[in-house]
């Protein structure tokens, strides 16, 4: 047969596989809702979701209560450095001031992979403002009719602040209870913080009785608790030593038909709550990390319950920076790895409203102004600096530029780092990490990054600002003494695995 006459006949294939293809029925698209206050960890969720999704092609349709949609940043960069699978991301408003027709929006935003797409998606995953009363998008995608059809709700997922709930204000915590009200599963984020889990756990059990619950740190959770899948069963049942790549197979079971569900019933827009407003503000120059901590720490609006950005740092400008201010006003940054897109701080703050000295426009000037100010270290600061380094052996400085210092906690001197990476399995640049989280979690504003120290290996240094608010040396020596005293008590326990 000639060259011509197969591709006739590839050709005459490939048109009747479209057609059988065309009348095969559409497998459903399981969609599972994201819910949860604001910086209970919701982006945290959806970035854990995309970097251990393996084989899925996952949509996630994501949206923001501000102007600017931080989480769709954030997603998106996940997206770009986790190349396994396809994914995609769409946006859909859901503040103050999406326009009413909720279906229309959800539909227009989801309606191209529900519709057409199905074959090439296993999933999709919608995640709702952190002010917004999720039920009406449960009912809207609960609708056995129409665009949403091929569309089947697997299970709301609602991620708590633990330690926030039990402080909640008056006007938060309406908004908490009516996402839990919601949940067919509750994910008690950010455990580690709360002393009494017993508080938290009567909260939950009260307004989400049939809810299954699981304690988390960064939204790490094994998947099959949140969605519809399992790993397959070549991979489950592996005998040899041979490597087999782990794939997830979507189940087929029916939507979560819960009780909460059935009495939800379809309304035409998503119940964002007004007693909150929020500020967007955008600055190509970027901002010294003094700065930075005196806006966070001294010059917030009244009332601030959320800030969440991205900042475009001059102490370290290859590197792009999340930063978070959630809670009882605790501070959370993460080193996202080197620009991939021009640099540039994008923050969004959202406070309640109930405030009558609210002028936004005093307060993006005061943004301004104090983000764009350069930092006032004198000869004399950075002597007490040195100093302080010099008579704590805790601490080891690396470097000291005008505004900043760079140093690492160490380990106690009898201790080599091989002997405790090795032999008790303790990473000393995860304790560094570690220990940047929980000083910032306390007041501090520290930043780590991987930097080659002389001749050694690369390793994980901290940043802190010489002066200034972000540098509270009190918090740093606390939380050293808890460090390593945690440390040694960890190198104390037994090792031989038994």
């Amino acid at each position: 047969m000639s060259a011509e006459a197969v591709s006739r006949v590839n050709i005459c294939l490939h048109c009747e596989q479209q057609l059988i293809a065309q009348n095969t029925k559409p497998k459903p698209l399981p969609v599972t809702i994201v819910s949860g206050f604001l910086g209970s960890g919701k982006t945290s969720l959806l970035r854990h979701i995309l970097s251990n999704r393996l084989n899925l092609n996952i949509a996630f349709a994501v949206s923001d209560f501000a102007a600017i949609n931080v989480d769709e940043l954030l997603v998106t960069q996940n997206q770009i450095s986790n190349t396994q699978s396809d994914s995609q991301v769409y946006t859909f408003p859901t503040g103050a001031q999406a326009t009413p027709a909720l279906k229309d929006i959800v539909h227009g935003a989801l309606y191209p992979d529900v519709q057409h797409n199905c074959r090439n998606c296993d999933y999709l995953i919608v995640e709702t403002s952190g002010t917004a009363d999720p039920s009406a998008l449960v009912a809207t995608v609960q609708e056995k009719f129409g665009k949403m059809t091929r569309a089947r709700l697997d299970t709301v997922i609602v991620v708590v602040d633990a330690d926030a709930l039990t402080h909640s204000m008056d006007q938060t915590y309406e908004i908490l209870i009516r996402q839990l009200q919601c949940a067919d599963t509750v994910l008690l984020n950010k455990i580690d913080l709360i002393p009494d889990f017993s508080k938290v756990r009567n909260i939950v059990l009260e307004h989400a009785p049939r809810a299954r619950v699981y304690k988390t740190r960064y939204c790490d959770v094994y998947l099959p608790h949140i969605m519809d899948i399992h790993p397959t069963e070549r991979a489950s049942h592996a005998v040899s030593h041979e490597q087999v790549s782990l794939r997830w197979s979507v189940g087929s079971t029916e939507s979560i038909e819960t009780y909460q569900h059935q009495k939800s019933s379809i309304q035409n827009q998503i119940q964002t709550s007004e007693k909150f407003q929020s500020i967007s503000y955008e600055q190509v120059e970027p901002v010294h990390l003094s700065s930075l901590g005196e806006w966070l720490q001294g010059c917030l609006p009244p009332d601030t319950i959320r800030v969440k950005g991205i900042v475009y740092i001059a102490e370290d400008p290859v590197q792009r920076y999340v930063i978070q201010l959630s809670g009882k006003q605790r501070i959370h940054v993460e080193n996202c790895g080197a620009w991939v897109t021009k640099p540039k701080t994008q923050l969004i703050l959202i406070a309640a409203r109930n405030t009558v000295s609210w002028d936004e426009d005093i307060h993006l000037r005061q943004m301004k102004t104090t983000l764009t100010k350069c930092p006032n270290v004198t000869q004399a600061d950075q002597e007490i600096c040195s100093m302080r380094f010099k008579n704590d052996g805790r601490l080891k400085a690396y470097q000291m530029s005008d505004s900043v210092v760079q140093f690492r906690l160490q380990c106690p001197n009898h201790l080599s780092p091989d002997l405790l990476r090795h032999q008790h399995r303790i990473d000393l640049d995860q304790v560094n990490i570690d220990f940047v989280h929980k000083a910032n979690a306390s007041g501090c504003l520290l930043l780590y990054q991987t930097a080659q120290l002389s001749d050694e290996e690369r390793k994980v240094v901290i940043m802190a600002p010489i002066n200034g608010r972000g540098s509270d040396w009190s918090i740093i020596d606390d939380h050293a003494s808890h460090v390593l005293e945690d440390l040694i008590r960890r190198l104390s326990t037994c090792q031989c695995n038994f």
